[in-house]
């Protein structure tokens, strides 16, 4: 977590936590509470590409104002690196 992370996470009164305090804190937890966790937030979403991969035709939020961008359209013919993180204070 970045510095920014959890200056913002102690001025609105939250304590900020580690991965490795959460890791813990979950290691902790009751199996069945574990499994509780598991059913509600499902499986974490993956897509894998190879090299060499087409992109599947979909848009995605591009700037700020965010502006409709087809992925597929826009890397057409060149290499790119794709990385996505989730955003902050998104409903995602």
């Amino acid at each position: 977590m970045g510095a920014g992370a959890s200056t913002m996470g102690l001025a609105a009164g939250v304590k900020s936590s580690s991965p490795d305090e959460i890791k813990a804190t979950v290691a902790n937890l009751p199996e069945e509470v574990k499994d509780q966790l598991r059913t509600a937030l499902g499986p974490a979403p993956v897509a894998k590409l190879e090299v060499g991969s087409k992109l599947p035709s979909v848009e995605i939020d591009f700037g700020f104002p965010p502006e409709k961008v087809n992925i597929a359209e826009r890397t057409k013919g060149k290499r790119v690196i794709l990385v996505g993180l989730p955003g902050a204070f998104t409903p995602t």
